[in-house]
């Protein structure tokens, strides 16, 4: 499941609560999250059955916040292995990156990328720079099983770098989450075989609607 809950205008922590108990994901991606929040999520999530790994990476100070941090936030039923935070080379002022862990499920690692990308085109024709960096990095890759995850400020004619990488997406009908446009994915490459098109869902407690779907991993 990847959201961007968008904690600077929309201030809905139990509607956050409320959605994750009931989607039950097993991994859940979330972009423009109060980090201090994050833990607290965890904690009353696990009061409705769900027992979650937190990783977070900062990106910005933000009032919404408590003048504490946003950022992007994994949370997952496995501990990962190996947990890796990075900076893209174009942003503006969230420090945009990924953060990304890699998780045991069954007989192989997974990389799981949750990334809140920068459009520095100023329209939605062109790819972007940080979809290009994160495309050569998913190319190169170590890992065969791959799922990344988030808001990509980008259009699914901007993310082809992305495609031409081996990366398929989970909503092959490119169903809009934002407004009139599609900006959230999840796109997966190698062992992850999808079980059904991902839903697009949407919510009160966000201006962006959710993206979740099932893999099956062998």
């Amino acid at each position: 499941m990847t959201w961007n809950i968008n904690s600077e205008k929309v201030q809905n922590f139990w509607g956050w609560v409320n959605v994750i108990a009931n989607q039950k994901p097993d991994v859940v991606s979330l972009q423009e999250a109060c980090t201090n929040d994050a833990p607290v999520l965890a904690r009353w999530l696990k009061g409705r059955g769900l027992d979650y790994h937190v990783e977070i990476r900062p990106t910005n100070i933000h009032w919404a916040c408590g003048f504490g941090s946003q950022g992007q936030v994994i949370l997952s039923k496995q501990k990962p292995r190996s947990v890796v935070k990075r900076d893209y080379r174009t942003s503006d002022s969230q420090r945009r990156g990924y953060l990304a862990e890699t998780i045991d499920i069954g007989p192989r690692p997974v990389r799981i990328v949750n990334t809140h990308a920068y459009n520095n085109t100023g329209g939605w024709e062109k790819p972007t720079d940080n979809v290009n960096q994160l495309a050569g990095w998913a190319a190169s890759g170590a890992e065969t099983a791959q799922i990344i995850m988030g808001d990509l400020n980008a259009t699914p004619r901007q993310v082809t770098p992305l495609y031409r990488a081996g990366l398929k997406d989970a909503d092959p009908t490119h169903r809009t989450t934002k407004g009139t446009v599609k900006l959230d994915y999840i796109l997966y490459r190698g062992a992850p075989a999808l079980q059904s098109p991902a839903q697009v869902i949407k919510s009160p407690s966000s201006d962006h609607s959710m993206v979740i779907t099932n893999f099956q991993i062998s």
